[in-house]
């Protein structure tokens, strides 16, 4: 039998604490996650995201939860980051608009890969990339774009009409016409 040690409003919270028990070694498991996701407002009357253990790990998982939600195990704030030219650290990370990262996911079926790696001096306006970051450059992600584009014309246009059974086929259009 197993015991509740939690229970939090979200799944996410939730999960993020077993994260925690299991990287203490403590097998830990998580109930009404689903019920919680389908309909938000039953997570009261369910008492919330529950995180059960076995009776033998109780004690010592009620104290690593304890300090879980006391934030001992947070990360430390990040350093400031300062401009490399002009040493300002009024700084901003600069960022690509989820409109641009979607169209360029639908139109050329490459994801907009990009994290918060890329800095913005407000002082100077140098951009610059952190180090140790693999990060695209849009340079080279609208080099992809174009390719992409390139590619789609070339297979659409030169290679879609094709002839089967003495048919011209168009692949887009589902049109019929002779070969010869």
């Amino acid at each position: 039998m197993l015991v509740r040690i939690a229970a939090y409003q979200n799944a996410i919270e939730a999960h993020l604490a077993r994260g925690r028990l299991e990287a203490e070694g403590i097998p830990a498991y998580v109930c009404h996650e689903n019920y919680i996701w389908a309909y938000w407002l039953d997570s009261l009357a369910l008492q919330g995201v529950k995180i059960y253990v076995h009776p033998i790990n109780a004690d010592r998982a009620k104290e690593i939860i304890t300090a879980h939600d006391r934030g001992d195990y947070a990360l430390d704030e990040e350093e400031l980051v300062a401009c490399p030219r002009c040493t300002s650290t009024d700084v901003c990370r600069r960022r690509v608009s989820w409109k641009s990262a979607l169209l360029v996911v639908n139109l050329t079926s490459i994801p907009l890969y990009f994290s918060w790696a890329t800095m913005k001096c407000l002082s100077c306006r140098h951009e610059w990339d952190l180090p140790n970051t693999r990060t695209y450059r849009l340079s080279v992600i609208a080099a992809a774009a174009a390719i992409a584009a390139v590619l789609c014309v070339v297979f659409f246009i030169v290679l879609s009409p094709y002839c089967l059974d003495g048919k011209k086929y168009f692949l887009i259009f589902h049109q019929f016409e002779s070969c010869r």
